[in-house]
């Protein structure tokens, strides 16, 4: 028990206030910086993948490493497992709450017609009073790779894009600026689809459901429609957009998916989120520090170094 009580307090306490301090921190300064105002003009792509990947691994590393010492191992390697794993468990924690302060503060910007809209603008959410999407000219691009460890699992992805008409008798959608976009995206195991010709029927059959399913699909029902800023998505979907059009779209075409959750549901989705992976992270985390053997003599030297 006293081994528990000293890897609480030594360790997993410092843990929880770098996961407060860091998670906080970066909801804070998006709020002030990039949600409330613009004063810093950097995109989600950076927040996500950039600042809170960097910032969780410099101060898992200052403030953890050395704590570590108190605990030895049978091998070498699982003090960097232990820091990997806190690493990830802050990031993807900051992610989920990240998106919970995006979706909880955001707001839904009401347009009567697709004309109001402004390319240029900072929503990001938009209703759309009238509107009509043709389903006449269904841009898309789709692929599959496999993954796992043995190749197991087959993933296809439906990228399509859908123009926004002003016209009801422009079928075509070529001169829109403004694309509807919808991603579909299946797993299956792959050991039925070796095969060049399995893996082609199943391949053609995902597009043709795919497609059956955006015919049938009524748009009038979607709470509001949400802006393309991931710059992958935006490149799959201008992808699609060239399939069709015959050329390269440019950075003043604008992609809207449809959502038919709230803002609130969203929000609150991925705040209970961020807490369950909390959870999982503190419990792996906390599997791998009890394998550990406790040197008390580490422990007291550490608490007498620094005076606590």
């Amino acid at each position: 028990m006293k081994d528990y009580n000293a890897i609480f307090k030594h360790i997993l306490h410092p843990f929880l206030r770098i996961t407060a301090c860091i998670v906080i921190g970066l909801m804070a300064a998006r709020w002030i910086f990039t949600i409330n105002s613009s004063i810093i003009n950097i995109n989600e792509e950076a927040w996500l993948f950039t600042l809170t990947p960097i910032l969780s691994l410099i101060l898992v590393s200052v403030f953890l490493w050395k704590r570590l010492n108190i605990l030895t191992f049978d091998r070498s390697g699982n003090k960097i497992i232990i820091i990997i794993a806190c690493v990830a468990t802050v990031t993807i924690v900051s992610w989920k709450m990240q998106f919970a302060l995006k979706y909880l503060s955001g707001k839904v910007h009401v347009v009567e017609t697709i004309e109001e809209i402004d390319l240029n603008s900072p929503w990001i959410f938009y209703r759309i009073n009238n509107f009509n999407v043709t389903t006449d000219s269904i841009a898309f691009i789709a692929d599959y790779r496999y993954s796992g460890k043995h190749n197991h699992l087959l993933n296809l992805k439906y990228n399509a894009a859908l123009p926004f008409v002003t016209n009801l008798y422009d079928h075509s959608g070529n001169s829109a600026k403004i694309w509807c976009g919808i991603t579909f995206i299946e797993q299956t195991g792959s050991d039925g689809y070796r095969g060049p010709d399995n893996l082609n029927e199943k391949f053609n059959n995902f597009i043709k459901e795919c497609h059956q399913y955006i015919t049938i699909r009524d748009f009038s029902k979607y709470t509001y429609f949400e802006k393309v800023i991931d710059r992958l998505d935006i490149k799959k979907y201008n992808s699609a957009i060239r399939t069709r059009i015959g050329y390269q779209s440019d950075a003043s075409y604008l992609i809207l998916e449809p959502v038919k959750k709230s803002l609130y549901q969203r929000g609150v989705e991925n705040l209970i989120w961020g807490m369950f992976l909390l959870f999982v992270g503190i419990v792996i985390i906390f599997a791998v520090l009890v394998n550990g053997k406790y040197d008390e003599e580490e422990h007291i030297r550490q608490l007498s170094g620094k005076g606590e």
